[in-house]
């Protein structure tokens, strides 16, 4: 998730222990520890990257699976159902359900060059160098679209359905559905601003926390809601707050049960461990693995 914005070129560093493994190609920077970053520490900041899944029901079955991506192999581990070897060190985790079947595809974007490859379905490329890659059912059709959020410029593009221009380079891409549809919304860490196109704008969380909107009540409308690494603090906008999680642990809200609402869980890199509030605890995972699911 490397120390710099503006980092050019094909760059990664993994520090064992601490957990800090960062890539940066084309401008594109992927911190998968919000912690632990020499630059951040010497600067008080700290970067926490966007969300790049979009689903995490791999089986079709209603509910989100614990799974896992391991940048330094290209591992998928999905728990209970199945491994494979999908992607490789530049690449980032854009599952989805690209084929609009009811199950979650395993998917990468290669970071730079906007290489998007889906297991058994599809390869190509969309966006450049310096893009987020965004992918969501923005139709609102069950089909999950390659799209990228270009900071330089604030412009969304979704493959084969819009372009629109909504935030800037101090926005990161918010992960959120509204309506069936996944929204076009951005987070701005430095003042805690959300912006959703064409629903609401407000003011919640700040730099040194996790964007983790989603639906934590069953309602038709997701809440906004923020995780914070250092305390373990969950704070859902005019729901709850609770501390639940601590510094070393990575957000894994996802709906686990399939009741249709999204339960807080937490990833632990060191010990493998996923905890999910009020529901269960297991071991799944271990050092260098990112959560892939949502």
């Amino acid at each position: 998730m490397i120390a710099s914005r503006t980092a050019t070129g094909i760059k990664a560093g993994i520090a064992v222990g601490l957990f800090s493994l960062c890539v940066a190609t084309g401008g594109f920077p992927q911190r998968l520890s919000p912690r632990d970053d020499p630059e951040a520490a010497a600067n008080g900041t700290t970067y926490i990257p966007p969300q790049t899944i979009d689903s995490g029901d791999y089986n079709g079955d209603g509910s989100d699976e614990m799974a896992i991506f391991r940048f330094s192999n290209g591992l998928w581990g999905i728990r209970n159902l199945t491994r494979a070897y999908f992607g490789a060190l530049e690449e980032v985790a854009a599952a989805g359900d690209y084929d609009a079947d009811g199950t979650t595809d395993i998917a990468v974007f290669r970071l730079g060059q906007s290489f998007w490859s889906v297991r058994n379905l599809t390869l190509f490329y969309f966006g450049t160098g310096g893009d987020y890659p965004v992918p969501g059912d923005y139709a609102g059709d069950g089909t999950c679209r390659a799209a990228i959020f270009r900071p330089s410029t604030g412009m969304w593009s979704v493959r084969d359905l819009t372009r629109v221009y909504f935030g800037g380079s101090d926005d990161r891409p918010a992960w959120l559905y509204l309506n069936g549809e996944r929204a076009i919304a951005t987070f701005r860490p430095a003042t805690g601003f959300w912006a959703v196109r064409g629903w609401t704008r407000c003011y919640f969380g700040g730099s040194e926390e996790y964007d983790v909107a989603g639906h934590y009540g069953g309602s038709a409308e997701p809440e906004i809601a923020i995780y914070r690494p250092a305390d373990g603090l969950w704070a859902v906008r005019g729901m709850t707050r609770f501390y639940f999680g601590g510094s070393s642990d990575r957000p894994a809200p996802a709906d686990y049960d399939g009741d249709g609402s999204d339960d807080f869980g937490v990833f632990r890199p060191e010990t493998g461990i996923w905890s999910i509030r009020s529901l269960t605890r297991a071991y799944f995972g271990s050092t260098n693995d990112v959560p892939a699911t949502r």
